[in-house]
């Protein structure tokens, strides 16, 4: 249900991973461990494909992976005759500014007559003050080693952003509070993305996205929906934030389960003491952009919007996003008819002069 929401039936279905495989030395030096990615490869394609029988439903385009950072595409077969352009590109912006434990997977092809692009990134790190400079730097390096994003008609940008809640932001306590209320508009003010986005410093020229109304997607308890809170020395145990969207149990323990009645609770709530606390963010975001080309403007509407609270292998929950894309299709014989008359009045023009 996570790949296809809202009834699925897309005609274009994106992908990105990050950390698809650990950030180890050894994996970010060879960048050749396509184990993790080939397998999520087939599994989403045996999703996508389910009950086709010997007729495919869908065709994977892309297949990319630059270390942790993987991005899978696939089309509806019925649409596979009219891609073309099909182009893929990494851009590593991590160790030294050029390793790929940081940085972009970007896929681009033409369907019909309009150009798509999908960029799947893994932005810097951290919660400084100044975290959030060396996220936009990474966003400008992006566009500046792969100019062409810029060029095509509907643009997507996915990933872990990596932006934070500001720390200028609320206390810990309240914003669990706003978290609880689902006070969605209230957290946003301390988000670090809209803000850079208002103020001009990164993302600009049209890149939008659709209205959150879902918890911050980072930092989990890995196999609970529970956050793990706190600023350094502060450790607290989040609300069950996606309670309502699991079902079976499919939530695991929750860290406040391990009250230390056995040794196996004993143990866990030592791992919990040792793991890195974080405060809760957004850093898992879809934007969009279409650019004008004569005259006119590929219409893209975000239709959905929304975490999956049913998946707790992560620290992150991922994000779903449907868009709605009026592509582009030029009529060949109204074209072709239309060429024709432009020749006849040309050679009239020219006899009678």
């Amino acid at each position: 249900p996570w790949l296809a929401p809202h009834g699925g039936g897309a005609d274009v279905v994106v992908a990105g991973f990050q950390e698809v495989v650990p950030l180890t030395a050894t994996n970010v030096a060879l960048a050749s461990n396509t184990s993790n990615s080939d397998l999520w490869d087939e599994r989403l394609d045996a999703m996508l494909n389910a009950g086709a029988g010997d007729e495919r439903a869908y065709v994977q385009l892309v297949a990319e992976t630059m270390v942790g950072v993987h991005l899978a595409v696939w089309v509806r077969a019925s649409l596979a005759s009219h891609v073309e352009g099909l182009n893929a590109a990494v851009v590593g912006t991590g160790a030294m500014g050029f390793m790929g434990n940081k940085g972009a997977v970007v896929a681009r092809f033409k369907l019909h007559d309009s150009s798509f692009v999908f960029v799947n990134t893994h932005l810097s790190s951290g919660q400084s003050s100044t975290a959030h400079a060396k996220r936009n730097a990474d966003v400008a390096e992006i566009l500046r080693r792969c100019p062409s994003i810029d060029g095509h008609d509907v643009q997507v940008w996915l990933g872990d952003l990596n932006y934070r809640f500001a720390p200028d932001a609320a206390a810990i306590a309240e914003i669990t509070q706003l978290i609880t209320a689902g006070d969605w508009s209230a957290l946003r003010g301390f988000d670090e993305l809209s803000r850079e986005m208002g103020a001009g410093r990164v993302f600009t020229g049209g890149w939008r996205e659709g209205p959150i109304a879902f918890p911050p997607t980072y930092k989990y308890r890995r196999g609970t929906n529970s956050y793990a809170l706190g600023l350094e020395g502060e450790c607290a145990t989040g609300p069950d934030v996606h309670d309502g969207n699991n079902k079976d149990g499919a939530g695991g323990p929750r860290s406040s389960d391990s009250g230390g009645e056995s040794g196996n609770d004993a143990a866990k709530a030592a791992a919990l003491e040792k793991e890195k606390v974080r405060r809760p963010a957004w850093c898992d975001r879809i934007l969009v952009r279409t650019r004008a080309r004569a005259g006119t403007l590929e219409r893209v509407d975000v239709v959905a919007y929304d975490a999956v609270g049913a998946l707790c292998c992560s620290d992150h929950k991922p994000v779903t996003a449907v868009l709605s894309v009026e592509a582009r299709r030029v009529d060949a014989e109204r074209l072709g008819g239309v060429r024709m008359e432009v020749r006849r009045q040309l050679d009239l023009i020219e006899m009678e002069a």
